[in-house]
């Protein structure tokens, strides 16, 4: 796993093909915004928890 620490605004790529941007920080929440091909299926971690 990679860890990476990043501002308000800054930019994450991975392949040029997905970008990931921080959008907002208000306490221990962050927004975070993906751009990515409409091929590219991005989901919630909880989508894949099975109970």
């Amino acid at each position: 796993m990679l860890v990476l620490t990043r501002k308000l605004g800054e930019e994450i790529f991975i392949d040029d093909e997905i970008r990931i941007v921080i959008k907002e920080i208000k306490g221990k929440q962050v927004r975070v915004g993906i751009e990515a091909h409409s091929s590219v299926s991005v989901h919630r971690g909880e989508i894949y928890v099975t109970v």
